[in-house]
């Protein structure tokens, strides 16, 4: 009776670690986060990019702008 006790305990632990849904949640989860990291990482990059090419061409438009309306006159070096 013993060993049919201790055969079927195996059996039960081997066919839940098998089908356990337990760990594969957390392995998922921590692959989310990684890529919404990187995302997060991508996204900050490309908007302070992106601000910063904008800034220098909107400035060099107004200069452009203020010489071609005759309000600023640049001095040549």
């Amino acid at each position: 009776m013993r060993s049919v006790k201790i055969v079927l305990d195996l059996l039960l632990t081997s066919a839940y670690n098998n089908h356990s849904e337990v760990e594969k949640p957390i392995q998922e989860t921590e692959k989310f986060m990684l890529e919404y990291a990187i995302f997060v990482f991508v996204v900050i990059g490309c908007g302070l990019t992106c601000h910063a090419l904008g800034k220098q061409e909107g400035i060099e438009t107004t200069i452009e702008h203020l010489v071609d309306n005759g309000m600023l006159e640049l001095e040549e070096e």
